[in-house]
């Protein structure tokens, strides 16, 4: 059997950080903690024969609507002048709570590894 789920939320995120200076360059540390809130799912998992697929994209007992992560990042960056710079942030990603609720006897949990680079405008 062949299927494809999708899990859509919104994040908010809560992060502090600290950055160095060295002429030009700096260095960021980020941490924090982001919230999560389920806004869309289409899932359909195997039945217990595992012949067919049954949908449970209305079910609303068997996902977690809020989640919460921990969010960690180090970047570099380079001061063009005081108000642009150009910066790389790896970061890492951790899903704190499954995405199933307490009731499912599932537990999955995520991580991930994200990268952000940009400009970065200071006013």
């Amino acid at each position: 059997l062949k299927y494809t789920n999708t899990l859509s939320y919104i994040e908010i995120p809560l992060m502090l950080g600290y950055e160095w200076y060295y002429k030009a360059w700096y260095i960021d540390v980020m941490a924090g903690i982001s919230y999560s809130q389920l806004v869309q799912k289409q899932v359909r998992y195997p039945n217990k024969e595992l012949n067919s697929l049954l949908d449970y994209s209305e079910n609303e007992s068997i996902h977690r609507k809020h989640i919460l992560n921990t969010n960690i990042a180090l970047g570099v960056g380079y001061q063009f002048n005081p108000s642009i710079s150009l910066f790389v942030r790896p970061a890492f990603h951790y899903q704190r709570q499954s995405v199933f609720s307490d009731s499912y006897p599932i537990k999955q949990k995520y991580q991930q590894y994200r990268i952000s680079a940009g400009l970065r405008f200071k006013m």
